[in-house]
């Protein structure tokens, strides 16, 4: 399938999971030795997942000291979820950013209060994913003109922000929105604005238009992408 298709990070994720699973089972040494000849043997190239799970098994998975089985493997790569005993991490700070969007919604914290300044860009962007809905437009720009969501150099961050903005249609970040859809190409970084605009019950219309005028700067790919989520004619 069209990977764009899939929004937010879970993939991801779980990928990143997986090869640190296989680095724990393996040790960094024998992990990184697999690693560096995995890429030597398939630079500039693509490969299946089959032809990866048979190269897995033979180079890594078939050592006298493997804990590791190619079953294990087939559960990560074709299941859904995480296999079961797999231990995942947890961060103290990402639970203090989920803590503080409760807060700060219901009045209890300031801004001020929130030390935004030690956190990594993934902690902002939870505290903005862990928002509760039914937000007013006023508590909205006041964490945008507190936080320069709107006018973020980060990505991640913007596609956080705009994507909380597409869904709650908060208007007054809409220029904001559309200079950030003009501004980056990646498909991940503005296909899911799109989806969350046409999918908000009101701007579909208005996403075809955006897209409309930032698609010139867009990939083949990303286009078609874009297109396929809004029911327009793609290339």
């Amino acid at each position: 399938g069209d990977p764009d298709d899939f929004q937010g990070t879970i993939h991801y994720s779980k990928g990143s999971l997986f090869l640190q699973h296989l680095e724990t089972a393996f040790g960094r040494s024998t992990f990184d030795r697999f690693l560096f000849q995995y890429f030597k043997d398939f630079a500039f190239k693509t490969i299946t997942t089959e032809r990866f799970l048979d190269y897995l098994d033979k180079n890594l998975l078939q050592s006298a000291s493997s804990r590791v089985h190619r079953a294990d493997v087939e559960q990560w790569l074709y299941q859904p979820g995480l296999p079961g005993g797999v231990t995942v991490p947890t961060s103290s700070t990402l639970a203090a950013a989920a803590t503080f969007a409760a807060t700060w919604a219901s009045g209890e914290v300031e801004l001020a209060g929130i030390p935004f300044d030690e956190w990594s860009p993934h902690a902002i962007v939870h505290f903005i994913n862990s928002l509760p809905a039914g937000l007013p437009d006023e508590r909205l720009q006041q964490l945008d003109e507190g936080l320069g969501l709107s006018t973020t150099r980060n990505a991640e961050i913007g596609r956080t922000w705009f994507i909380q903005v597409a869904t709650r249609r908060h208007r007054p970040a809409y220029d904001a929105m559309a200079h950030y859809l003009n501004r980056y190409g990646r498909g991940r970084l503005v296909r899911p604005v799109y989806v969350a605009l046409a999918d908000n019950g009101a701007d579909l219309e208005l996403a075809r238009e955006l897209y409309a005028r930032a698609r010139a700067s867009y990939h083949p790919y990303v286009k078609n992408s874009v297109a396929r989520a809004l029911g327009v004619k793609t290339d």
